[in-house]
């Protein structure tokens, strides 16, 4: 059984998070990540149904993955250069502040 299928029962008895990711499959075979919102339909304070919205967030963890390895490198490459190297910001004000120096040998 799927977990959003279990989380929409247990949601049903008051006992899951409204808000959670999970994977699912689609009629294809592929698989997919979801962004899952659970909303209870009330009627004269009892429960009656559950609402479920699935947003495919695929893409979206694709891109996060790739940010997090491009982070990586880039803190690998800024850490073990034997050249300073140091970060800058400009703030609102105009002045230059110093956001990361790299430990330089």
């Amino acid at each position: 059984m799927p977990k959003f299928v279990k989380l929409s029962i247990n949601a049903l008895r008051g006992k899951a998070p409204s808000v959670y990711e999970c994977t699912y499959m689609r009629k294809d075979g592929s698989v997919h990540d979801a962004d899952v919102r659970l909303g209870l339909l009330k009627q004269d304070s009892k429960t009656i149904g559950v609402q479920i919205f699935l947003r495919d967030i695929t893409e979206h963890k694709k891109v996060e993955k790739l940010i997090r390895e491009s982070e990586v490198k880039y803190r690998a490459f800024f850490e073990n250069a034997e050249e300073f190297i140091f970060v800058l910001e400009l703030s609102k004000s105009g002045l230059l502040i110093i956001r990361d120096v790299n430990p330089s040998r």
